[in-house]
């Protein structure tokens, strides 16, 4: 018994050390959190401090009163990153940016260096040459290639936001049989490359009278996308409130209605950045164009610079000219919706 008495009053202690050491995590906990959100923890007094009474433990025993504070754990930070992590996050961007622009830079140098001066690795030149860009504008006959881009760019992304749209509503707030099947059968799409059909694909034209035609062109291109876009408008009508829809319901709306006055509206950024997504992608097709197209005014613009480039080999700053002319309308585009595509990426990440 003597050992026992003798060993209560340590037993005590080490239960009053435990107890107040996890009362000072718990404060530094909210201490935490309440720096973060920009408000203070509840019970908190002005210097950040929870003042704790006389707690409790076995046989009656009462661990004395002490102010357990902030100050007992180890200290806080102030801001989500630190000054270091914030360098390093510059740091990082500063590469990849640097990565980025350097080619860019390199191309636009080459196109306005002389003929004379031009060389197929980085050069500056010393006096600029404008009249780089006129000769491969006549020479590539850039006048006709881009507008046959721009005719079957303009086509695919209307008719792949129509049938998006129309799919996608139909897969969000449309319940029927069989309706997941024929989503994921859509999403096998995203899988398929174009090389492995191309060829089936330019005889099935050839059969219908539409090969070498915009046509051959603009059917392929809606379908490549399509399930993409299906899967982006679909998760954007789901992400939108059941309110809405119940109150446009209540009042007398029919499906028609609800989608395009009251979902279309509302998608506009999402929208927009399909739409940008799918012209860029339109745009660049090479692939298809070479297969279906034999007519050179119906050759598309990156066609139309392969093709220039095999006739202009060794000169560089016709083909780094004509490569700016036929990327620039693509610039112009992002540059009218980078406030729209930054918006609907960062609803679609909160809504996700």
């Amino acid at each position: 018994m003597t050992g026992t008495g003798l060993d209560r009053p340590a037993r005590n202690a080490r239960l009053c050390r435990d107890v107040l050491a996890r009362l000072a995590h718990d404060v530094d906990a909210d201490h935490r959190f309440a720096v973060r959100g920009g408000e203070r923890a509840q019970g908190a007094d002005q210097d950040g401090a929870v003042l704790d009474g006389p707690v409790m433990v076995a046989d009656g025993h009462e661990c004395g009163a002490r102010e357990v504070g902030v100050g007992d754990s180890p200290p806080v930070r102030s801001g989500l990153i630190s000054a270091r992590e914030r360098a390093l996050n510059y740091v990082v961007l500063t590469v990849f940016v640097a990565l980025a622009l350097i080619p860019l830079i390199g191309v636009v140098a080459s196109a306005l260096t002389p003929a004379a001066q031009a060389s197929p690795s980085f050069t500056w030149p010393r006096h600029l040459d404008l009249g780089n860009f006129a000769t491969a504008w006549h020479q590539g006959h850039f006048a006709t290639y881009p507008g046959s881009s721009l005719v079957v760019a303009v086509s695919v992304v209307v008719l792949t936001a129509v049938l998006a749209i129309l799919a996608g509503y139909s897969f969000a707030h449309f319940a029927y049989p069989g309706r997941s099947l024929l989503f994921y059968i859509t999403l096998i799409g995203l899988m398929v490359p174009p090389e492995a059909f191309v060829i089936p694909l330019y005889f099935n034209l050839r059969d219908a009278g539409l090969a070498d035609s915009h046509w051959a062109l603009i059917m392929p291109q809606t379908a490549q996308p399509l399930a993409f876009s299906v899967f982006w408008m679909r998760n954007f009508f789901r992400s939108v409130p059941v309110s809405v829809i119940e109150a446009a319901r209540l009042d007398g709306a029919t499906d028609w209605r609800l989608l395009w006055r009251i979902l279309v509206p509302t998608s506009r950024p999402a929208l927009l950045i399909m739409a940008m997504l799918v012209f860029m992608w339109t745009w660049n097709e090479f692939l298809l164009p070479l297969v279906m197209i034999t007519d050179e005014n119906k050759r598309t613009a990156p066609l139309g610079l392969a093709f220039f480039q095999s006739e202009h080999t060794t000169q560089y700053s016709l083909l780094a000219s004509a490569s700016i002319i036929v990327a620039l309308p693509v610039v112009p585009l992002y540059v009218f919706l980078q406030r729209h595509f930054i918006s609907g990426v960062l609803s679609g990440a909160v809504k996700a």
